[in-house]
């Protein structure tokens, strides 16, 4: 029989005892026996795709191909091998071209093989760009639920120093942030205090609260540590210290209890920029429209930016006296975006087959905001007739006018949440319907934009649609002596623009392998 491999993922810890895993290694028995196919490997793996402990089990998936030792590897659907086609996806079709594997696909009921066609090639990237695109959506979701529990004033992540979760005291509820004990609050509060009067630096302030007994919470990496000095940085500019959460760079009161007052935090803070920890850098009255997008290829450093002897803009890797990256000229670096924003195109035809793939995508998270709505519709309707019921409650004297307010006030805010949400998801279904319409739109004309603008200007629209650019390139003895390796260089777009633009390429590819099958090439 032929050697297979069962490749088993469920997107959360939570899922791990549920029916995701085991139903989904019965179906791909079940496929391995219908195609005379032997498991003899399988890997569950208990996590988001994205997350790096996947990293491991997948190179050691990919080294079972290369090496020979099995050459079929049976998916449940294409998400479950990867959310993210840069770093595995595209792997994965690497494989199938160099005809190493054979990848069967349960929910497609199809089998993807050497020599892939223009249309299964196709569909299969296809298939992975839209897994990441749902990927994108729920981690947006999911901040806007981090969001709305900061506006609540509840902590959407681990409490800092000093504080911690505990769960709530009416036994119901999620986790409440509280005070640590009393001895790590005083060391918390004696930091801004010490701070505050002058005479300490970071580096020595460390030291002196470590001395006096401070140990952070232990984590798997740490055991209970002494504060670093960016560990104090960060606490000294924490706003929750005096009541406030700072979450997606807004304030929001918490509902926590402080451990500082609001004027010994702001006397923190000008001793802070006083020292010169907050102060801008010397060069800051430069402006280096592409040095927060870049970063080196070879190493992983970012790229720093200066002015040479002929007063013209260099981009250069931090580590240039080890790294063998290049030297580039502002002009080249332009250049290199701009011809990035102008490689992408769609037909009309390609784009009515991307249109229908992403109806057939989204018939899951269809079915979630069908059945979402029906919660808060359902929702909406008991709390309006709670409403209704402490009215009369108010009225028959049951309760006080003091207590009717309070309880009208806190149902009235639940009514207004529940209303967001219920007209978010009609954005959402929304955005949906739209974006197959929009596809060609916004891949058109961003290039003659973009080279329009001044430098300014195209930061602006990289700041837009992009993440960062990982620059490949060779070093020199001169900057006109570098050379920079467009096609080995990575983009790295923002969402949804990241989708859109691999759209475009995939466009590109399909139609010039179409043009050489037409050609008998």
């Amino acid at each position: 029989m032929k050697r297979a491999v069962a490749w088993i993922r469920v997107s959360s810890v939570m899922q791990k005892d549920g029916f995701s895993p085991e139903f989904q290694d019965d179906k791909l028995v079940e496929l391995a026996a219908k195609n005379s196919l032997e498991i003899v490997h399988r890997f569950n793996i208990v996590e988001s795709a994205y997350r790096p402990k996947k990293k491991k089990p997948f190179e050691e998936l990919i080294k079972i191909f290369e090496e020979g030792e099995a050459l079929h590897l049976l998916l449940y659907s294409t998400s479950r091998i990867s959310r993210n086609i840069k770093e595995y996806g595209s792997r994965i079709i690497s494989l199938i071209d160099d005809n190493k594997l054979t990848l069967w696909v349960h929910n497609k009921g199809k089998c993807f093989r050497y020599p892939l066609s223009a249309d299964d090639h196709f569909d299969l990237q296809l298939s992975f760009i839209l897994d990441e695109r749902e990927s994108r959506i729920i981690g947006e979701r999911t901040k806007d639920g981090l969001l709305k529990k900061a506006k609540k004033g509840g902590m959407p992540t681990h409490a800092p120093e000093g504080y911690k979760n505990a769960p709530n005291p009416d036994g119901q509820g999620k986790p409440v942030v509280v005070l640590e004990n009393e001895a790590k609050v005083a060391l918390v509060r004696q930091a801004f205090e010490l701070y505050s009067e002058g005479g300490w630096s970071l580096s020595t302030l460390t030291e002196e609260i470590n001395r006096r007994g401070f140990k952070t919470k232990p984590t798997s990496r740490r055991g209970n540590a002494g504060l670093t000095q960016h560990g104090l940085q960060k606490m000294l500019k924490n706003p929750f210290y005096y009541g406030m959460i700072n979450w997606s760079e807004q304030l929001f009161p918490g509902k926590h209890e402080p451990i500082i007052t609001k004027e010994l935090f702001d006397r923190v803070q000008v001793k802070l920029v006083e020292n010169c920890y907050c102060a801008q850098s010397h060069s800051k009255h430069l402006f280096f429209a592409f040095k927060k997008f870049l970063k080196c290829g070879h190493c992983g450093g970012r790229m720093e930016a200066y002015i040479g002897g002929n007063g013209k803009a260099y981009y250069q890797c931090i580590k240039h006296g080890s790294c063998s990256q290049g030297c580039y000229p502002e002009s080249e670096i332009d250049e290199l975006f701009a011809d990035a924003l102008g490689e992408f195109y769609l037909d009309d035809s390609l784009a009515e087959k991307i249109r229908e793939r992403l109806k057939e995508t989204h018939a899951d998270s269809q079915a979630f905001e069908k059945k979402e709505l029906k919660r808060l519709q359902t929702r909406y309707t008991q709390r309006k007739n709670h409403l209704d019921l402490i009215y009369e409650d108010r009225l028959n004297g049951i309760i006080s006018v003091d207590q009717y307010k309070v309880k009208q006030c806190e149902i009235q805010n639940e009514l207004k949440d529940i209303d967001g949400q219920i007209e978010k998801l009609g954005k959402y279904n929304i955005k949906y319907k739209e974006e197959g319409s929009r596809i060609l739109e916004l891949l058109n004309g961003f290039r003659k934009i973009y080279v329009g603008q001044d430098l300014r200007g195209k930061a602006q629209i990289l700041g837009v649609i992009l993440e960062r650019c990982e620059i490949m390139g060779t070093k020199s003895t001169n900057h006109t002596g570098s050379t920079l390796d467009k096609r080995g260089t990575t983009f790295i777009w923002k969402p949804p623009f990241d989708t859109l633009f691999r759209m475009g390429q995939l466009a590109k590819e399909y139609n010039q392998v179409r043009k050489n099958e037409l050609r008998g090439e």
